[in-house]
């Protein structure tokens, strides 16, 4: 992923452009609208929320259900407390239960979820930190890691087979 956080100026997108092409032809880019095809939007803060409806096209917020312009939303927050992006010894982090539910209020709303790193000063990051994204990643393979349902078919034809039984 290549970031244009707060966009670009106009008079260098053709370099810009020329540059991804050959450079990162498939890297997606944050705020990228007009240099890539890949480009991907802001969804308008950083708390880890998507609004809801959040459409895979248009170029801001939500998106547009009537755009053509194929954009997806990406969600940036942080581990840190208070939306603190560096690294800091006396920030804490949010607890799994609060990143469960940043997870669920960016992927369940159709956005990508960014997470920061944040790496200390020397440039290593801490074991509690990466003890929290364990944690979260071992929600979401415990809770999501098996499909529960199955896709087959060719051309027009698409049938959905029920794997296992959903309880939720």
């Amino acid at each position: 992923e290549v970031w244009f956080d707060g966009g670009y100026q106009q008079e260098i997108k053709d370099n810009l452009t020329a540059t991804l092409a050959k450079l990162q032809p498939h890297a997606t880019a944050f705020n990228g609208q007009g240099l890539s095809k890949n480009a991907i939007r802001w969804i308008g803060t950083e708390a880890g929320r998507a609004p809801d409806p959040n459409w895979s096209t248009g170029e801001s917020g939500g998106g547009d259900p009537k755009s053509t312009v194929w954009c997806p939303a990406e969600c940036d927050t942080t581990l840190q407390d208070h939306d603190h992006w560096f690294y800091s010894s006396t920030e804490g982090i949010r607890s799994l239960d609060e990143l469960i539910d940043v997870y669920h209020q960016t992927v369940g709303h159709n956005g990508n979820l960014l997470l920061d790193f944040t790496p200390d000063k020397d440039g290593l990051i801490p074991d509690n930190h990466m003890a929290r994204y364990k944690e979260l990643g071992d929600f979401i393979r415990n809770c999501y890691g098996k499909p529960i349902a199955a896709t087959s078919g060719q051309h027009l034809t698409v049938s959905l087979f029920s794997i296992s039984a959903l309880t939720l």
